[in-house]
Formats: structure tokens, C-alpha cells, sequence
């Protein structure tokens, strides 16, 4: 079952990698109770960016293979490797299923700061609440 956002950005939370509240990580923290709201204003486009930068820099050499392998032909299994944590571990040539889980969470944020981001230059402001 997966927990979704929706707002003035919408998608879906990464099933096993992505918190409801992983947009703290960019500036703001969720309000509760029963969902998080986030509120993103003009003022916070600087720690947005600096978030999206931080989530590429520990993304390094990986990024590119995942986008690959999410957004290109190798998405539909080419090669042998599942979307698995050993799937994903095989594919960026990392020696734990750890690593490669740490990986795509630092991965699936950063789609998440991109939304947010896109979301604040277009809007002046982002608002949404992620499902619990």
C-alpha cells in the first residue's frame, strides 16, 4: 500500500525508502495529525536548493544509472537486474544491499526537492500533504 501527497505537487512516497515526512529534509516540517502539511513560501527557495544540491552530491557517479534504468530502456529489466535493493545493489556495482537502499532514498528525495523547487519558481509557493 503506498501513501501519496497531493497538493500543489502530488505523487506517490517511495514504498520501503521514502518517509511521509522526507520534505523536512528541504526547510519545513509536516504539521500534523493526521497528514502532513507542508507549506513552502518564497523564503524558503534557498534551503530547497541547497537540499536538491545536497541529494546530488551524495548521488555522485549513481544518478545517471538510475535515471537509466527508471527512465530508459533498461526500466523494462534489460540486462537481468530487478528492482529489487540486489537488483539495484547489481546495477550501481555497490558491494551491500544497504548501500543501494541508501542510495535510491537519497534518489527518490531528490525527485522530491525537484517537484518542490519546480513547484516554488512556478507558484511563488508549494503546499501539500503527505499521507501518514
Amino acid at each position: 500500500m503506498g501513501r501519496f501527497f497531493h497538493g500543489d505537487i502530488h505523487g506517490k512516497f517511495w514504498v520501503a525508502l521514502q518517509p511521509s515526512n522526507d520534505a523536512d529534509f528541504f526547510g519545513v516540517e509536516g504539521e500534523l495529525p493526521r497528514e502532513l502539511v507542508y507549506r513552502f513560501k518564497e523564503e524558503h527557495l534557498g534551503a530547497v536548493k541547497k537540499g536538491v544540491e545536497t541529494c546530488k552530491k551524495k548521488l555522485k557517479g549513481y544518478k545517471r544509472k538510475l535515471d537509466a534504468f527508471f527512465f530508459g530502456d533498461a526500466f523494462f529489466f534489460g540486462d537481468g537486474i530487478a528492482y529489487s535493493d540486489e537488483g539495484i545493489a547489481k546495477l550501481l556495482e555497490v558491494s551491500s544491499t544497504k548501500k543501494a537502499h541508501d542510495i535510491m532514498q537519497w534518489y527518490a528525495r531528490l525527485y522530491l526537492g525537484i517537484k518542490i523547487l519546480e513547484c516554488l519558481k512556478d507558484n511563488g509557493e508549494c503546499d501539500f500533504f503527505a499521507e501518514l
